[in-house]
């Protein structure tokens, strides 16, 4: 078994692992021949999920994936142990990633090559503990209907900063969209009801692929000013808006009254070679599951 990489976007690494490390400590590392996968299941937040993939050359000059499970490894990792072995290497002039073995023990071996401010080249080892898993077969994405619409969401950080004056009200944020561009964040109480409108959001028409799952019936014939609704959490739906330091474009799947799937690309949009998929379930008026 054996994995070597060479970075070369050390930025994007660290604001994927800043993202998922928000939403649990652990998370599996997935290496194929050409892709990197980052799954993550939430811990303290009930039912949230992260898949992420990214095209090798995203983050690496070269990687090199070998094993007898058909060239497919999968270790778990604390994201913020790895995070804090990249940062350290922030500036150096290489930072290589290979799984060794320390004693008995595998680790991801960060090996970085840095210069002093005389010159003199340093070369410093961080060892990132990880545990290879032999069959994840029973860690599958969830199943959701298909979505009602996809939208184009507004700017993240805006969207954080409405939720934090919201979640004020209600541990329950209800978030509504329809297919004339209109997008909702609504939370209500015995007291107060407030809500919080955007319009001429776009919509894409995104296709059914393994970053776009459950998509075909979305933006279909249907009535424009129709709103679809889900009842999110909104510690849940703050987990996600983290994702904001990586976010280029973020869209939001709504499957009416049962989850929404948010795609966070990195680059281009949905033709770029990453995205974070953050699967939301809604929950009840009270805010249980």
């Amino acid at each position: 078994m054996r994995f070597r990489a060479e970075v070369s976007s050390l930025s994007t690494i660290l604001r994927v692992c800043q993202s998922i490390e928000k939403l649990s400590k652990r998370c599996i590392l997935k290496l194929t021949k050409d892709r990197i996968h980052f799954i993550c299941i939430g811990e303290d937040v009930a039912g949230i999920q992260v898949w992420a993939q990214f095209e090798s050359e995203m983050l690496f000059k070269t990687m090199r994936v070998e094993s007898n499970a058909n060239n497919v490894i999968h270790l778990e990792i604390y994201a913020d142990a790895l995070q804090r072995a990249l940062r350290s290497a922030e500036g150096a002039s290489e930072v290589i990633i290979r799984l060794a073995k320390k004693g008995r023990l595998p680790i991801l071996a960060v090996s970085i090559k840095s210069a002093t401010n005389s010159g003199r080249q340093l070369d410093i080892v961080q060892d990132v503990a990880v545990k290879v898993l032999s069959n994840i077969d029973d860690i599958k994405e969830p199943m959701c209907p298909d979505p009602d619409l996809h939208i184009v969401l507004p700017p993240l950080a805006t969207v954080q900063t409405i939720l934090s004056r919201l979640s004020k009200i209600s541990s329950t944020i209800y978030i509504s969209a329809n297919l004339s561009g209109h997008m909702r964040l609504r939370a209500e109480s015995d007291l107060a009801n407030v809500q919080t409108e955007w319009s001429d959001l776009k919509h894409p028409n995104l296709q059914e692929s393994s970053s776009t799952p459950a998509s075909s019936a979305a933006n279909r014939e249907r009535d424009p000013a129709q709103y679809y609704e889900v009842a999110l959490d909104a510690k849940s739906l703050n987990k996600f808006l983290t994702s904001k330091v990586i976010a280029s474009t973020a869209i939001a799947s709504v499957c009416d009254g049962f989850c929404c799937v948010f795609y966070v690309y990195i680059g281009t949009g949905p033709e770029s070679g990453g995205v974070l998929t953050y699967f939301v379930p809604s929950v009840r008026r009270n805010g249980d599951e």
